[in-house]
């Protein structure tokens, strides 16, 4: 189930990859910085707009915003994509690689 608060986090994990303080990204999109504080922690739930301005900031869909994968690390990732694959038959895991390999050539 989706969890609101990752947003916040989400948010957050945007903002410091694009080296930014709270103050910083409440000016760039316009809003004040305790609602940047706010949503991080997750005590408020940003609008659509403010979810559009922040995904413009970020050069972002929006949509990944409810992505939470985000929240996962490389190893939790690869190993989570070795369990699926393993548990794949040989059709399936063929289809699987064709596409991880189309997406990325």
């Amino acid at each position: 189930m989706f969890d609101l608060s990752s947003i916040g986090l989400k948010i957050k994990e945007l903002r410091k990859r694009k080296n930014l303080s709270q103050e910083e990204l409440a000016e760039l999109i316009d809003i004040n910085f305790r609602t940047i504080q706010r949503i991080e922690t997750g005590r408020n739930t940003p609008s659509l707009e403010t979810l559009s301005k922040l995904a413009e900031a970020f050069e972002i869909n929006i949509q990944d915003f409810f992505n939470v994968g985000h929240q996962k690390n490389r190893k939790d990732i690869i190993d989570e994509i070795n369990k699926i694959a393993q548990s794949l038959d040989d059709v399936k895991l063929h289809d699987f690689y064709k596409a991880i390999y189309t997406f990325y050539n």
